[in-house]
């Protein structure tokens, strides 16, 4: 992420709020699996039931997220700024952007992408639970963490993207609300070093408000500034 992002604090915290739950139901797979008395019907049925939880568990710390990033990005906008917004005004934009974040985002619905997001993590489970059928002696915890195909990865990414997208959209709308005229993207030297795409919206900016393009990729980080 970004060093300086606005929301550089916010999104560790609810990272690590999916830290604490991957390690909960670690635990909670490994308690409810015992390797003396397979059964697979019913054990494999569990961990589908166990793959749903933790998906929702996942989908309510994104809508969180999403709402905190948006009322964070706000406040430092406003403040910043020295515009404000009444109660009914800044609940209006707060749900406006909320609703443009259910939209389809590279193909998919946020809905869609955390059903992605469920089928993973419990093709992941049962993958697991094979390999001690046979004999072999993974980790659960490894499921969730090591890898970049771990539970804890995957979700992460989806929670990250959706957070920094909040920060994307709510900067545009205020920026559309406050009647600003340009909207600029930051990057630093290493990221655009490593990415053409961040160099093709640097060397393309400031933009008009209403010209801002989307935003770019999942997990991009970056700041944007508004120009008045």
């Amino acid at each position: 992420m970004k060093q300086g992002h606005p929301l550089r604090s916010k999104i560790l915290n609810f990272q690590n709020k999916l830290d604490r739950l991957c390690r909960d139901y670690a635990l909670r797979v490994e308690d409810s699996i015992n390797p003396m008395y397979f059964n697979s019907y019913t054990d494999q049925i569990g961990l589908r039931v166990m793959g749903d939880d933790f998906t929702s568990e996942v989908a309510t710390l994104i809508t969180q997220g999403i709402r905190e990033s948006i009322q964070t990005t706000l406040d430092k906008l406003l403040k910043k700024t020295r515009y404000s917004l009444g109660e009914s005004e800044r609940l209006s934009l707060e749900a406006k952007i909320e609703n443009q974040l259910r939209r389809k985002y590279v193909g998919k619905t946020l809905n869609e992408r955390l059903n992605t997001s469920q089928r993973f993590t419990t093709s992941r489970l049962i993958q697991t639970y094979r390999l001690i059928q046979a004999g072999l002696n993974p980790s659960w915890s490894d499921t969730f963490f090591n890898s970049g195909q771990s539970v804890f990865f995957w979700n992460n990414r989806l929670l990250t993207t959706e957070m920094l997208r909040a920060y994307h959209y709510t900067v545009r709308e205020f920026a559309k609300h406050t009647k600003a005229k340009e909207i600029e993207f930051i990057f630093d030297e290493r990221q655009l070093k490593r990415r053409s795409e961040y160099r093709l919206l640097a060397d393309g900016g400031p933009y008009k408000v209403e010209n801002l393009p989307d935003y770019p990729r999942p997990y991009a980080s970056y700041i944007l500034e508004i120009i008045y």
